[in-house]
């Protein structure tokens, strides 16, 4: 139930229209709980310059000891 925005907080969030013509601006609602999707960045891209983010190289299930 945490995934969807509690009555109170729509009542909250729910602003006049003739003075806020594009609605409600604030903080938008989310599960605290619920673990951020992770942010990889797009293929190609350089992380730090130098080292080219890409997906050839995965890594194994098991590593080598």
């Amino acid at each position: 139930m945490l995934d969807q925005p509690s009555p109170g907080w729509l009542a909250n969030t729910r602003v006049d229209r003739r003075t806020f013509r594009s609605g409600y601006n604030g903080i938008q609602h989310r599960n605290l709980l619920r673990p951020p999707d992770p942010q990889l960045p797009p293929l190609g891209e350089e992380l730090d310059g130098v080292t080219v983010y890409t997906n050839d190289h995965p890594i194994p299930p098991e590593l080598p000891f």
